[in-house]
């Protein structure tokens, strides 16, 4: 014989969900969904902190200088290493380009 239950079809199976259940869902979909967002704010301050130590690292390794070429009215910056014994001297840094 059929079944009394007029919400079970042939096509799906309806249930009703209490309202109550229904908000605790919604609950804990959002502090899960910010949970995430606190992990993944962390994880990235981590790359951050990590890529600063990284910055300094090289930037300790270099040295910058800015030529003036008075030929075309720019500045150019020139990377050069850091020589292992200091000198009182740029000339044997870096040459002005032309």
């Amino acid at each position: 014989m059929g079944n009394a239950d007029p919400n079970k079809t042939k096509a799906g199976n309806k249930y009703e969900v209490k309202p109550q259940y229904e908000e605790l869902s919604k609950q804990i979909n959002m502090q899960h969904a910010i949970n995430q967002c606190y992990e993944c704010m962390r994880a990235a301050e981590e790359i951050s902190q990590l890529g600063q130590c990284i910055n300094r690292k090289i930037k300790s390794n270099r040295l910058y200088i800015t030529v003036y070429q008075p030929g075309n009215h720019r500045s150019v910056i020139i990377e050069t290493r850091r020589s292992s014994q200091p000198s009182g001297s740029l000339s044997n840094m870096a040459t002005p380009l032309r």
